[in-house]
């Protein structure tokens, strides 16, 4: 049995503002300091601007690198696209300090030479968060619902 997908009621809080962020951006970067505000208000001092400068960074390395077109719905979709499901698991592996997770999830998107670099943008995005107490849970690792062990 195929796991339900994602939807945003689904996510915790953490999830969404990254969902959000990356819509925005792929909305137009002219949305971007409403992002930063909300990761202001989200994550209290320092945390929420190095978050947003961290998503920023790791989303510019994605759209600029990417080694396919990288699919995201609209703002107002309810839908979470297997590209932004993506980018949440890749956040918590490396909260949870998963590398071989991450380094898959990375390496789905990106190619082999710049694995390293969105790794590197994706631990400054995760410890931001982290340090806001705002983690993402490692989704991938769960059971889908139903699974029974014989």
């Amino acid at each position: 049995m195929a796991p339900d997908p994602l939807c945003v009621a689904s996510l915790n809080f953490a999830e969404q503002l990254l969902v959000w962020g990356l819509r925005q951006w792929m909305a137009g970067r002219h949305n971007w300091p409403s992002v930063e505000r909300e990761f202001r208000r989200a994550c209290p001092g320092a945390a929420g601007i190095v978050a947003a400068n961290a998503l920023a960074d790791t989303i510019g390395l994605i759209a600029a690198s990417a080694r396919r077109p990288v699919t995201c719905f609209p703002l107002c979709s309810r839908a979470i696209a297997a590209d932004e499901e993506a980018l949440i698991a890749l956040v918590a592996a490396v909260q949870i300090h998963d590398r071989c997770h991450a380094e898959t999830r990375a390496r789905d998107l990106m190619p082999a030479c710049m694995v390293p670099v969105l790794l590197e943008s994706a631990d400054v995005l995760g410890a931001a968060l982290a340090a806001a107490d705002r983690r993402l849970p490692p989704r991938y690792a769960f059971a889908p619902a139903g699974t029974t062990l014989h």
